[in-house]
């Protein structure tokens, strides 16, 4: 075990895993939103006790995700480890920010992208779904490329694999220690555990998702759940806004329960209606003012995408939904925001003015509570687009309006102890 002052800092390639990943290793915590190499810099050297930064790098061209990464590294502290949060699924610039530790690092790079909690395992270099070959599901059917049917498909260079009984059995830190780059297979979070605690003891670059920051040595990990319906406060009375950057089918059913728990104003919007707006501005402005009279008069409003009319190129949408908001917010005042998918939350907050999170709490795998740096202190729920159970969005606005979260968030707190000591 690590001394409790090791830190890890987690480099993420968009905004909802910076604060999933940063979340789970207490607070406080921050996330940083970076636009440029010299953000990444400053925002690198910034002094809090967690640290992530969103280097928006995901969907970038693979040379600005190579700078960007090899920037933040450059000047990251020798004496911290570092985490490159990537998507599980292996979506986005996975081999350009490979490479870019490969050439700014002495250390050893190693590859883990297990996400056991939602079903992303990894079994001799083949990553799966439920059990399923990543290549084989439809998880990459919007992306212009095929998708990886083993991890060495992302690698920019020959790595060694650790399958499982090397992960399991004795001299992993050895192995790692004596690799440049290196893959692991991992079914559980107690083999993720075995390989961050490894590339703790070794030195290293961990890359993964979320699940190799709950396993970092010294975090939080799983905590107990605390959905006993005791301890309820008076819920706030500032209106939620809800938006929703994915039309994935869970996200239906998750819309569904929130209505049912708390009636909403849906605006629902085809993705190519919004696509448009870039020509038609007038159409956004009109949803604007729609939006804005209902939070105005103290409704939740959700704004979905659905999948009617998917446009050709849905790469502008996340910023078209970032626009609708600021128009709506400027006539309604504050709201509590919860932003699902992390390039519309991230479009969202910037078309805010937000460059800084004060992570809170978990308030489920995935989803976290947040302080933004407006003068108001909105707060925020963000989430990947379509993580979470049914009761997802349920469990979003309760944390958000001061109830109890339906799932742990710190290892002492609430969502709603933390929320109500930060007001």
């Amino acid at each position: 075990m690590l001394e409790s002052d090791e830190r890890l800092l987690i480099l993420a390639d968009d905004l909802s895993g910076a604060a999933e990943a940063a979340a789970t290793l207490g607070v406080p915590a921050s996330v940083e939103l970076v636009t440029t190499e010299q953000d990444a810099v400053h925002a690198v050297h910034a002094v809090h006790a967690v640290r992530a930064v969103d280097l928006d790098c995901r969907y970038a061209p693979s040379d600005v995700a190579y700078r960007r990464t090899a920037t933040a590294l450059t000047v990251a502290p020798g004496t911290t480890t570092v985490l490159l949060k990537i998507d599980s699924l292996l979506r986005g610039n996975v081999e350009a920010q490979l490479r870019a530790a490969l050439d700014s690092s002495r250390h050893p790079v190693v590859l883990a992208p297990a996400l056991p909690e939602h079903g992303r395992t990894v079994v001799d270099d083949v990553p799966l779904v439920h059990g399923v070959p990543l290549a084989e599901t439809r998880a990459w059917h919007i992306e212009d490329a095929e998708a990886p049917r083993r991890l060495r498909d992302v690698c920019p260079e020959p790595a060694l694999h650790l399958g499982l009984a090397a992960v399991r059995g004795g001299g992993l830190t050895g192995a790692l220690a004596a690799a440049t780059l290196a893959t692991c297979d991992a079914e559980t979070t107690d083999d993720l555990a075995r390989v961050a605690h490894a590339v703790a003891a070794a030195g290293g670059i961990l890359v993964g998702a979320s699940a190799l920051a709950r396993a970092w040595p010294g975090g939080r990990g799983a905590r107990d759940d605390v959905s006993a319906p005791g301890g309820l406060r008076p819920p706030r009375r500032t209106p939620t806004l809800t938006v929703l950057g994915t039309a994935a089918p869970a996200v239906h059913r998750q819309v569904e329960h929130l209505d049912a728990a708390y009636p909403q104003t849906l605006v629902e919007l085809p993705a190519a209606d919004v696509a448009r707006w870039a020509d038609d501005p007038a159409a956004s402005a009109a949803t604007a003012v729609r939006v804005a009279s209902a939070l105005a008069a103290g409704h939740d409003v959700t704004v979905r995408l659905t999948d009617s009319g998917e446009p050709t190129d849905p790469r502008p949408l996340p910023l078209l939904l970032g626009g609708l908001v600021a128009q709506a917010l400027a006539a309604a005042g504050t709201v509590d925001l919860v932003a699902s998918g992390g390039e519309t939350a991230r479009a969202t907050l910037l078309a805010l003015g937000v460059r800084h999170l004060e992570v809170l709490a978990e308030v489920h795998p995935g989803a976290v509570l947040s302080r933004a740096d407006t003068a108001a202190g909105m707060h925020v729920v963000t989430r990947p687009g379509g993580q979470g159970d049914d009761d997802s969005l349920v469990l979003a606005r309760r944390a958000l309006h001061g109830r109890r979260a339906g799932r742990a968030t710190t290892s002492t707190d609430t969502a709603t102890d933390i929320l109500e000591k930060n007001r």
